[in-house]
């Protein structure tokens, strides 16, 4: 988090959900054209939607923080 301020850090956040949604979004397709085998799809598409979720909290903790300030 090498943002300066919380509003930078939020937008920071915005996009790393954007580029994670992405990647799961990729790995289905992959699945889908059989190219990615399903167990391991599967598995990558966990961990991205793990990942989103805590970049959600954390970006929802930031927005709190601004509420408060």
């Amino acid at each position: 988090m090498e943002k300066e301020s919380i509003k930078e850090q939020i937008r920071f956040l915005e996009i790393a959900k954007g580029s994670a949604a992405e990647f799961a979004t990729q790995v289905y397709i992959g699945v889908d054209i059989d190219y990615i085998d399903k167990e391991m799809g599967r598995e990558w598409i966990d961990k991205a939607e793990h990942i989103l979720s805590m970049l959600t909290k954390l970006q929802q903790t930031l927005k709190a923080r601004i509420k408060v300030v």
